[in-house]
C-alpha cells in the first residue's frame, strides 16, 4: 500500500545490546525519517536515535494500552 503512494520504507526489529542498537542507528541517516512504533527509548538511544535521525514519529497511541512487564528505569517516556 504505501509503494503503490511512492513511499519505500524498510522495518527493523530494535535489537537487544548497545552496540547493535548503536550501528542500527547509524542507519537512519540514510532515510527521510525514523517511525517508532510502540517502544520507548532509553536516554542513551534517544541520544543516538536523535544524533542520526532527520526525523523521529513516535507512535504511542497503542503503547498506552500495555504495560511494560520490565520498565526500563532511565525509559524516555518516564520523561514524556
Amino acid at each position: 500500500m504505501l509503494r503503490t503512494n511512492g513511499i519505500n520504507c524498510d522495518i527493523a526489529v530494535l535489537p537487544h545490546g548497545f552496540l547493535a542498537r548503536r550501528k542500527l542507528f547509524e542507519l537512519a541517516v540514510d532515510f527521510d525519517g525514523v517511525f517508532l512504533h510502540k517502544k520507548g527509548v532509553n536516554l542513551f538511544d534517544a541520544f543516538w536515535l536523535k544524533r542520526y535521525s532527520k526525523k523521529i514519529i513516535y507512535n504511542f497511541d497503542d503503547a498506552v494500552m500495555y504495560k511494560d512487564k520490565k520498565p526500563e528505569f532511565n525509559s524516555l517516556s518516564h520523561f514524556i
